[in-house]
């Protein structure tokens, strides 16, 4: 009497990816004119003014802060939310909330985080420096005035003149990111393209690739590719969900930690000088950091072993 039905059992991938676009569209269409009814109420702005205010910065920074957070409600957890429901109707069975993760696996993927920061950091800097070919100089231009609109915006977002400010960013900028996109990309979409592909290893570098492409950033993409994919590791290896989230919020909470605490050590692609000789050594030792802590994990995760088993079952 209580079993719940599965709508999507047995469906088509494409199908099932068709629901997840229509959710993603609906919720943030429906969940965004939330926030920008919020924002017009709250500080008395009309559509256009909050539209015009976005695009040169002139927005109240707490209309901004409350835009995001709608935002990535919207575009990621309440979809994610909607589909799982669908798709099972049990989130704790769905996402995995009942897998045990050792206390162990907890902090060493916490320190895994911090460990791979400078590996993603060096990629981002290489990339933003590299000798473009000359033919490409319009189109580096374009991307560059891209990214310094988005890092405009960033920077008054993350604008904190006091403790209660901190504690909102870390609330706006790395809980709700970190819960929505995962349970989205983590506990969504890489479910579906390991049912459709048998192949997890495919399925999480995959998830990771569209990952990094949300973020509109051309010289953060490839950071952003190896960070999801380890993300992506991680929910697998773990079976649970909350594995992958507590590491995204240290990733982003780091950052709010750096800026709030010594905003001095913090800085942007244009200001920091470019040098070899300080980021490939501190990249390399990243790495070793990154595979070490890799190895100690594996051995003290109780979904290792499933893992293996269904990447035998299914060899590339």
């Amino acid at each position: 009497m209580n079993e719940r039905i599965s709508l999507l059992t047995g469906r088509p991938f494409y199908f099932k990816l068709f629901v997840l676009i229509i959710l993603i569209s609906f919720s943030a269409s429906l969940v965004g004119g939330l926030g920008y009814f919020t924002v017009s109420n709250m500080f008395g702005l009309s559509p256009g003014d909050i539209a015009s205010g976005l695009d040169d910065n002139s927005i109240p920074i707490n209309a901004l802060r409350i835009l995001q957070a709608f935002t990535s409600l919207g575009m990621f957890l309440v979809p994610a939310i909607a589909y799982s429901q669908i798709a099972d109707g049990r989130e704790k069975d769905f996402f995995g909330f009942d897998k045990k993760i050792p206390l162990a696996v907890w902090g060493l993927s916490i320190v895994l985080m911090l460990a791979i920061s400078p590996f993603i950091d060096g990629l981002v800097y290489i990339n933003y420096n590299l000798p473009y070919p000359e033919f490409m100089a319009g189109f580096m231009e374009e991307l560059i005035a891209q990214q310094d609109a988005l890092s405009k915006q960033l920077e008054a977002l993350t604008t904190m003149t006091n403790i209660n400010t901190f504690l909102l960013n870390l609330l706006i900028i790395a809980v709700i990111p970190a819960v929505g996109e995962e349970w989205l990309f983590r506990g969504v979409i890489q479910k579906l393209f390991v049912e459709h592909f048998h192949r997890k290893h495919a399925a999480i570098w995959l998830t990771a690739f569209f990952f990094a492409l949300l973020h509109q950033s051309v010289f953060y993409f490839f950071g952003l590719w190896i960070l999801g994919a380890l993300l992506g590791y991680l929910k697998e290896w773990s079976g649970n969900i909350w594995l992958p989230v507590l590491a995204h919020f240290i990733n982003n909470s780091a950052i709010l930690v750096a800026l709030y605490f010594a905003p001095d050590l913090v800085g942007d692609l244009e200001t920091i000088t470019f040098d070899w000789l300080l980021f490939v050594p501190s990249m390399v030792v990243s790495a070793l950091c990154v595979y070490l802590i890799y190895k100690f994990l594996k051995p003290a995760n109780p979904n290792e072993e499933h893992f293996l088993k269904v990447e035998e079952e299914n060899p590339s």
